[in-house]
């Protein structure tokens, strides 16, 4: 069950709809009206998005470590697809693609979701 749990029922259908429609791009499966309920769980709700960007994390085996859910998943994201938008090079440098630019990066020192101080 999700932690800080505010209503059991609703949390109890949330994790039924992440199971049916997590990672759904199929054109059918997005006309659903249970799929549009579940988008607005994510959309409306903080706990449901990081709960459901966290599953999918660690259902890929992926170690999180960062300050917060979104640092996390851009990493995560960046290392699985061709697109960098984060990288971590070493334990304590991270990096964020400079728009417009291909192959440039700009080492940060803090997080560009939460504003935490990075290691360094």
């Amino acid at each position: 069950m999700l932690k800080s749990s505010i209503d059991p029922i609703i949390d109890a259908r949330f994790l039924e709809l992440l199971d049916m429609y997590n990672a759904a791009d199929d054109q059918e499966v997005q006309d659903q009206e249970a799929y549009h309920e579940y988008r607005l769980l994510l959309i409306n709700s903080e706990k449901y998005h990081d709960y459901a960007m966290t599953h999918e994390m660690k259902s890929e085996g992926f170690q999180l470590m960062e300050c917060c859910v979104a640092m996390d998943f851009m990493i995560f994201n960046s290392e699985k697809k061709k697109k960098k938008v984060v990288v971590k090079w070493q334990k304590d440098m991270y990096g964020i693609s400079v728009h417009g630019k291909k192959y440039e990066m700009q080492q940060i020192k803090y997080c560009p979701w939460c504003g935490t101080k990075l290691p360094s």
